[in-house]
């Protein structure tokens, strides 16, 4: 019952605070800090019900996978927020509330045009570390924690289960500390830093599905944090992610004669002109935000390029974005591409700096 009990249908507490499982069997570190604590053991039952609203909502091959991520979760909790740990994590009733909201809206869910349902997959991995005196040692709290989400869509059509497929591929491969690492969450999680990907629904309709992901990053005693935006195109139509050609014309030359354009939009973002790089640096940078459909969002109204922080500009610029309206484009697109059968975005990755 304690191990999984986000899964059972019932449950029924016997203390003055309510919890989602009996607290007379609590015999964990987690489980009594949760039945002394009247916040955490509200969190706890707010939590088990947003877990059996989506569980209910699923098929039962879904409901299956939100069972499983609910218990790599609870796993996860036992050693991230552990009695041994030290910095933000020297409170473990502090550091289990932490956790709890940061697990909320894993159980949100968005309902598409086709009526199918966008829900949430997710792993959480925390690799304890033995600390080494340093500089630093006083912020490495002794475990490092990797927390990664992606979306998937239940009931999938065989091309939808195409792009559920494939949403998880990109975030693997972009969640890599080193490129010639093999793509798996338990190595893109460091056990002296803290990472932490979520995804927000960018925009959807018959021709273009598109799902906005912020990595969040911060290595222990680092003097900031990094974040890193992408975008993850799905083609409706051809069943596959978007390529580059789907919406410009190789032949025209468009991603070396757009530079010019580009260079010319970031300098008139205001303050920006003294933070851009200089020279090859900063035709590089931008040269490749612009063939990098992961940087692009698309919509009717325009062709947005969203920089990565330090690909053209220092630090504190953080990710500026430019926009090009489709008309500057028109000599440069394929001719079947159709600017106008594009959604509407729904989110802004610039919500989040």
């Amino acid at each position: 019952m304690r191990a999984f009990r986000f899964a059972l249908p019932l449950l029924v507490s016997t203390t003055a605070f309510a919890a989602s499982f009996n607290c007379k069997l609590a015999s964990t570190p987690r489980e009594k800090t949760i039945c002394a604590s009247p916040a955490l053991s509200k969190a706890d039952d707010e939590l088990a019900a947003k877990y059996k609203a989506l569980h209910e909502k699923l098929s039962p091959e879904s409901a299956a996978d939100l069972l499983k991520d609910q218990r790599i979760w609870l796993a996860y909790l036992d050693k991230a927020c552990a009695p041994n740990l030290k910095a933000d994590r020297a409170n473990i009733s502090e550091c289990l509330l932490g956790e709890y909201n940061s697990r909320k809206p894993d159980f949100d869910s968005t309902t598409l045009p086709s009526g199918q349902v966008l829900f949430t997959r997710a792993t959480y991995i925390a690799r304890p570390t033995k600390l080494v005196p340093n500089d630093d040692s006083d912020m490495d709290p002794g475990v490092g924690t990797g927390i990664f989400r992606w979306p998937q869509i239940d009931r999938a059509t065989s091309q939808q289960t195409a792009f559920n497929h494939s949403v998880l591929a990109y975030l693997l491969e972009s969640s890599k500390n080193d490129p010639k690492q093999a793509a798996t969450f338990l190595a893109s999680t460091d056990p002296h830093s803290s990472v932490d990907v979520s995804w927000t629904l960018r925009a959807v309709n018959d021709k273009l599905l598109s799902i906005d992901f912020e990595q969040f990053s911060m290595t222990y005693g680092a003097a900031h944090p990094n974040t890193f935006d992408s975008t993850f195109h799905w083609n409706v139509a051809a069943g596959r992610p978007l390529q580059v050609t789907d919406v410009f014309n190789n032949a025209s030359g468009w991603s070396t004669k757009l530079i010019p354009a580009a260079r010319q939009k970031l300098r008139a973002i205001p303050d920006m002109s003294e933070m851009l790089w200089n020279g090859d640096e900063l035709t590089k940078g931008i040269g490749n935000g612009l063939s990098n459909s992961y940087e692009w969002t698309l919509s009717s109204k325009g062709f947005t390029v969203t920089f990565a922080q330090y690909q053209v500009a220092a630090y504190v610029a953080g990710m500026p974005d430019i926009t090009f309206t489709w008309q500057e484009l028109k000599p440069y697109l394929n001719p079947s591409f159709a600017p106008s059968g594009l959604p509407k975005p729904t989110t802004s990755k610039r919500d989040s700096q």
